[in-house]
Parts: structure tokens; sequence; C-alpha cells
């Protein structure tokens, strides 16, 4: 779980550090992003690992490739680099079990085979229980091994029901179609306020990725998400920033409006 909050909030750091102007806020957020990614690594968890790496590339499209910004790529590149200096003791051979490569010492302790028992039990659990699962949190009790799902999608149609589970999809996809709006105001508050969606959307993207092998359902995380979507939708859909005499920015500081 703090490896896939850590992948998520990546891009949203990387975001606050497009958005200051002042060289110690810029150093404070490079040495964040550098320590997001070590402690990620520091976890060994391999979700945390592909949702990060998701993260990153997705980062690097939309702010480096896509919004010109390529005085971030060496920045991106030495994160990256550091990374793999600093990488843990057998970390490798851990993510090897990703592809099904066991090894001694690869600190798996059989859980990636584990895991494939539990998706096909909630499955089964899925099957029989179709319309309102066994129960929010029951699903551990009854296979008797205090284990979750280690899957999002699959605790909820097992505990919760298929109906459940289609309500859940649809509160996804109602976030990403909040970030399909957008200003075509070109004033500086806008411009702040455009950083916003790509971010939120790689957020939202590798969410997505993470709940296939975490168990969230039941967290704020992924419902976090879709209010802060919400919101960016109602700010940039909204009336014009522009009231009488002031603008407001979207960190709440007012300052007189040049018209």
């Amino acid at each position: 779980d703090l490896a896939l909050i850590i992948a998520i909030n990546w891009p949203l750091c990387l975001l606050f550090l497009l958005r200051t102007r002042k060289w110690t806020a810029r150093v404070f957020w490079v040495c964040g992003l550098l320590v997001m990614i070590y402690a990620v690594m520091a976890t060994y968890s391999r979700t945390g690992f592909l949702t990060l790496s998701l993260a990153i590339l997705l980062s690097v499209w939309e702010f480096v490739v896509r919004g010109k910004k390529l005085y971030l790529l060496p920045m991106i590149l030495l994160c990256l680099l550091i990374g793999v200096i600093a990488v843990p003791a057998d970390y490798t051979t851990r993510l090897a079990t990703i592809f099904g490569s066991f090894h001694q010492g690869d600190r798996d302790n059989g859980s990636a085979e584990a895991r494939k028992g539990l998706l096909v039990r909630s499955l089964q659990m899925t099957a029989t229980h179709p319309l309102f699962g066994v129960g929010p949190g029951n699903f551990e009790t009854l296979t008797g091994d205090w284990h979750v799902t280690h899957n999002t999608y699959t605790e909820l149609s097992s505990e919760c029901g298929i109906p459940a589970l289609f309500l859940f999809l649809l509160l996804l996809w109602t976030g990403f179609r909040n970030l399909r709006s957008r200003r075509n105001n070109s004033t500086s508050a806008d411009e702040e306020l455009r950083l916003y969606f790509p971010a939120l959307r790689i957020a939202l993207i590798v969410y997505v990725l993470g709940a296939f092998f975490s168990s969230t359902a039941y967290q704020l995380l992924p419902y976090y998400l879709i209010s802060y979507t919400t919101l960016l939708r109602k700010l940039a859909s909204g009336p014009s920033p522009v009231e009488g005499r002031y603008r407001y920015r979207l960190s709440g500081e007012k300052y007189l409006a040049t018209t």
C-alpha cells in the first residue's frame, strides 16, 4: 500500500516542482522525488515497481514531450540513475518473480504463487455469489488463511457482488471523464490550472494498474482521487476566475486583476 501511494503521488510532486519558482523549493521537491524512488525500492514491492515505472514514463510523456519542458528530462534521468545506484540488495531477483522466475533469496517466500491462488478463490466466490458477494471483509475469513484478495476488482466482486464492481468501475470512468474538461483561456492562472489535468490523469492511471495487485476497495485512496478530479473539473468549467477586482489562484492567494 505504501509503495502504491508513493507511485500515485510521484507525478503530483513533479507538478509541485513545476509550479514553484523558488530554487529552495525546487531543491526540496527534487530531493523528495529521489527519496520516493528509493522508498519504493526499499519496500521490495513488485506493485510499487510497476506503478512507479508507469508514473515516471507517463510523466516524461506528458510534461517533457507533450509539455515541451525538456529541462525536466535531465532531472528525471538523474533520479533514475541515483535510484539504480542505490538499489537494495536482492531487489532485481525479487522483481524477477514478476515474470515467474523464482530463486532462493529472492524475498518472495511463495507470495507470488499464493496471490495466484487468492485470485482464483476470489473469482470462484464471485461466480458463486455474483449479486451480493460474501460480505465486506469476509473473503479472508472464509478462505481460512486470513489473506485479502490482493486485487481491488475481485475484492469488490467477491465480497460485495458484481453490481458493486460495476459501480466502482463507473466511478473510475467518471474520474477520467472529469479530466477531459479544459479551459481555453490563456491567462497565467489558467496555465497553472492546466498542469493539474495531466498530473491527476497519470495518478489515476497508476491507481488503475496498482488496483490489480492490491486491495484498496475500502480505503479512501481511490475516492480522494475521484474527489480531486471532480473539484478540478468544477474549477476548470466554472465562470472566469476574475470576479470584480480580484482573481484567486489555486493556492487561495488574492491579488489585483490587471483589467
